[in-house]
């Protein structure tokens, strides 16, 4: 779960954004999208919480909720892999996402 502050980017609460103009909105949008492309990539290591292996007499597992596959966003985003959803037995959601190692071209100039 992903419980942070945006680095460099003030977001305003629910609230506030309920009461901003659509060009208020714009802004921050493409505030963030231009911080964001500035970032470095980070890899993130962290594994699914360890549940008890399921019998008749243990606790539910996590329930996959949705589970899509992408590949190559645009010619500059690429990368492929898949995306899941998970609900944990104490409602907890955690989404998941298993990136493919990125393939490089390998042509010659």
């Amino acid at each position: 779960m992903v419980d942070e502050e945006f680095p460099g980017i003030s977001i305003p609460s629910d609230d506030e954004l309920e009461k901003m103009s659509e060009v208020e909105l714009e802004e921050i949008r493409e505030e963030t999208l231009s911080k964001s492309a500035e970032m470095p990539d980070k890899t993130i290591e962290e594994m699914m919480p360890v549940i008890r292996q399921v019998t008749q007499e243990s606790e539910p597992q996590p329930k996959s909720l949705t589970r899509a596959t992408f590949k190559d966003a645009d010619s500059f985003h690429k990368g492929s892999g898949t995306a899941t959803a998970y609900e944990l037995p104490d409602g907890k959601k955690y989404f998941v996402l298993k990136i493919s190692p990125l393939q490089t071209d390998q042509t010659s100039v």
